[in-house]
């Protein structure tokens, strides 16, 4: 007896979760139990969302799903649970009535394009869910995604606040040895600057993650953005920083840079506050220190004959050179662990030299 499970979608339904299916269907076999898939019993959007976001948080596993599911209700689960299947099941009215459900999140003065692209991709998460599982045979939202600067009110990106000027980046790291809060925010805005990665990385450091021996910081690959494991060489100021660092922690956190709030870490808004409370509330960002480090290096690299690869350089802050060629990018898979280590050395030595405390 063959029983088809659903089209393969990458991201969405993978071969371990249809290995789990067809165990749990040839039990049910095996008991005598109905397998026909059957799934008249979901009758409109909410119905369908409630099997999604159940199936969803038992099998993708990434720190933010909560918090995207959250985002996803909050914005538009009111305005569409009450559309029925049989609706949903004919794109001639279902992407009319979608496009008008998204769009009634923007207006002129407050697009939320970003919002809106999140929510629709979640939408067709759901979507291709429900087509695996043999509710619907078509998407209806696709299209939307693929004509999404057509349909919906988009406003250009503005680049991230930073200071790339030397002389100013130097007041800068001063100006954070002066902040007068909470030592941990201003001690994770010190290793932003050190490392420039995103702020989110340092924020959610576990001291498991730290192998002073092999002079390491390992982060997950489910916790990096390019969703590979990345490793960050531990230079003797860091590894002084770090030391300095568990002084101020408490025996049982796990998280180098502890919050308010016993067992978390510190917030997301805390280091943002920080900034502005020192006077560089729309000067600099958070993500700023990723331009600085990358722009201020690649200068010095110039001026100084310093010798350091672009690549690499990019490397260290988690990012790969765009004109690399796409098919390049299943061979080449050097870290560059050396050259990163030589980097960090030299940009350790400077942010010191121009006056960051390290202890």
């Amino acid at each position: 007896t063959t029983k088809t499970l659903g089209e393969w979608i990458k991201a969405v339904y993978g071969i371990k979760q249809a290995g789990d299916d067809a165990i749990e269907i040839l039990r049910k076999i095996k008991s005598g139990e109905d397998v026909s898939g059957n799934n008249s019993l979901v009758k409109n959007f909410y119905e369908l969302w409630t099997i999604y976001k159940e199936d969803a948080l038992k099998t993708q596993k990434f720190k933010t799903l909560k918090s995207e599911m959250s985002r996803f209700e909050f914005n538009l689960l009111d305005i569409v649970k009450h559309v029925d299947i049989e609706t949903i099941k004919k794109p001639s009215k279902a992407t009319p009535f979608f496009l008008n459900a998204l769009r009634s999140l923007q207006d002129e003065d407050n697009p939320k394009s970003d919002t809106v692209k999140k929510v629709l991709g979640r939408l067709n998460q759901v979507f291709d869910f429900a087509i695996i599982k043999g509710i619907i045979e078509v998407n209806p939202t696709r299209i939307l995604s693929q004509n999404f600067s057509k349909n919906f009110i988009k406003v250009e990106q503005t680049p991230r606040k930073a200071i790339v000027d030397i002389d100013k980046f130097k007041i800068l790291l001063t100006d954070i040895n002066e902040y007068w809060g909470s030592i941990h925010i201003k001690n994770c805005i010190k290793w932003v600057a050190m490392y420039a990665l995103r702020p989110s990385n340092a924020r959610f450091m576990k001291w498991e993650d730290v192998d002073l021996l092999k002079k390491e910081w390992r982060i997950k690959n489910t916790d990096m953005k390019m969703g590979e494991e990345f490793i960050l060489p531990l230079t003797d100021a860091a590894i002084e920083f770090l030391r300095t660092q568990k002084s101020f922690s408490t025996q049982k956190s796990q998280y180098v840079f502890e919050g308010v709030k016993y067992g978390e870490p510190i917030s997301d808004n805390s280091m943002r506050m920080a900034l502005k409370k020192i006077g560089y509330d729309g000067i600099m960002d958070m993500h700023g220190f990723r331009s600085s480090l990358r722009t201020i290096l690649s200068e010095l690299n110039v001026e100084e004959k310093l010798g350091f690869s672009e690549e690499v350089l990019s490397l260290c802050i988690d990012h790969r050179l765009r004109n690399v060629v796409k098919s390049d990018q299943s061979y080449q898979r050097a870290k560059f662990e050396k050259a990163k280590r030589e980097i960090f050395e030299y940009w350790h030595s400077k942010i010191i030299e121009w006056g960051l405390k390290i202890s």
